[in-house]
């Protein structure tokens, strides 16, 4: 991390690990139980000086150059950063109006009580620059009594996440109302450590945000690198021997030493999972589906289900995934999403929306035909097959009829090690920050329940 973090476990009132999420959840339930020594327990709405939204009609759009920005939940991302990049606008004089309701400043928090972004929040900062907010957002102004920083963080913790899905009961469209959020309950402790807590987390989430920065301009990297490689034009490829010779081809101009084929003719195995589904047993092999294909990365769950022993013989009596095999999502939203067998995977059989693509040894490198897989060019000619019904889908003979440029074996595996590289880099730092992610997490969990203390300087 950027800064030593102090922590200090208060013995005295350090709980036993919430390992179950059924404990969790009951602690949760009766929150004025876990709280040690010098927390209090309060409703929002006694540690804030306003809960408030404008009013609930629909406003009146105006051109960007006349009006003023009106932020709504669509503008908070996944991360709940502000997303400015889309905005809409209305007239000054609706933005006046609404400053009557929602007279925001910094320290104010914006908090989504509508939709599928509902417990969204984000805290203005000094820099922040004149909005309005949506109805389907309220403003909160916290008391003297309470951090900004450390509400923000308690807003967005697993326990009011949890306590927001558990007091919504509404059908459509979720929706809480000001009266509601203002009966939420918030646990915090004196102003120092609530503070340093707050401190420590930000201090966490700018090491994530600074790693993903440098995540980000990795792939954008690679994607050059990938475009430049896999789909070369006269103007940037070079031969061994310093040449351009292009010819042309059903897909345009390629290089001479090229081919295009149908992918069905460059692999040795197109098949997908079971299509029935199997019946689960406590153990034995398990079974896996897209959401075990996270990051690019390949990986066992701790909630994934198994299928015994003898199905597993008898489904792939024929064929069995191995290491370096293409796995694509075929079936759903994510049809498209690739990743690749790793070394030493256990033993796995799969569900029928991902098919497993396997290239003949002497036609088609596993990693290059990963590395194609994840080209724009490739994923446009998979969707030209996809069947769009009300779930997209594609069949695997029209996965075996896409039209891909194949270069020679050895030029294959030279490409392939030169994006490998690179993605070994992202992997390395994606891991990296996945690892400062849970570390986050758990502090949140600790830190915001008191079952971790921090120590506070005396002069605060």
């Amino acid at each position: 991390m950027s800064e030593k973090v102090l922590i200090e476990v208060d013995s005295a009132h350090s709980r036993t690990s919430m390992v179950k999420t059924e404990s969790m959840e009951e602690l949760w339930r009766n929150p004025e139980q876990m709280l040690p020594v010098g927390w209090q327990l309060a409703k929002l709405s006694k540690v804030t000086e306003k809960i408030a939204d404008r009013d609930h009609t629909t406003p009146k759009y105006v051109d960007s150059s006349d009006g003023v920005p009106i932020v709504s939940p669509t503008n908070l991302d996944a991360n709940m950063r502000l997303d400015l990049t889309k905005l809409k606008y209305i007239s000054r004089e609706a933005h006046a109006k609404n400053c009557k309701k929602t007279d925001l400043r910094p320290g104010d928090i914006i908090f989504s009580r509508i939709g599928a972004g509902l417990g969204k929040s984000y805290l203005l900062e000094s820099d922040f620059y004149d909005f309005s907010i949506l109805h389907s957002l309220c403003q909160i102004r916290p008391a003297c009594a309470i951090d900004p920083t450390y509400l923000l963080w308690f807003l967005r913790s697993d326990y009011m996440q949890w306590r927001l899905k558990f007091g919504i009961q509404s059908i459509g469209v979720p929706d809480l109302g000001l009266k509601e959020i203002g009966e939420l309950p918030v646990f915090y402790p004196g102003l120092p450590e609530q503070r340093k807590i707050a401190e420590i987390l930000t201090s966490v989430d700018t090491v994530i945000e600074r790693t993903q920065a440098q995540i980000d301009k990795l792939k954008a990297v690679k994607t050059g690198l990938m475009q430049e490689l896999l789909s070369p034009t006269p103007d940037n490829y070079r031969t061994g021997d310093g040449t351009t010779a292009f010819k042309d081809s059903q897909l345009g101009a390629i290089p001479e030493d090229w081919e295009v084929l149908e992918l069905k003719d460059a692999c040795s195995l197109i098949k997908d999972g079971t299509h029935l589904p199997p019946k689960r047993v406590p153990k034995g092999v398990p079974l896996l589906s897209v959401r075990n294909m996270k990051d690019g990365m390949f990986t066992l769950l701790d909630d994934d289900t198994y299928v015994s022993e003898d199905f597993y013989e008898k489904m792939h009596a024929k064929w069995k995934p191995e290491a370096g095999d293409l796995l694509l999502a075929v079936v759903g939203a994510t049809v498209g999403k690739v990743c690749q067998v790793p070394e030493g995977f256990p033993t796995f059989t799969l569900q029928r929306s991902v098919a497993v693509i396997r290239g003949h040894e002497t036609r088609l490198d596993a990693d290059f035909l990963r590395f194609y897989s994840e080209s724009a060019d490739f994923k446009s000619r998979l969707w030209d097959r996809v069947n769009q019904t009300a779930q997209p889908g594609i069949y695997l003979s029209e996965i075996g009829k896409i039209l891909s440029p194949i270069p020679p074996i050895h030029e294959q595996k030279i490409i392939a090690r030169a994006i490998r590289s690179i993605d070994g880099r992202i992997n390395a730092m994606q891991r990296k920050n996945n690892g400062h992610k849970a570390t986050k997490k758990a502090l949140m969990q600790d830190l915001l329940t008191g079952k971790v203390r921090v120590m506070v300087d005396s002069n605060n």
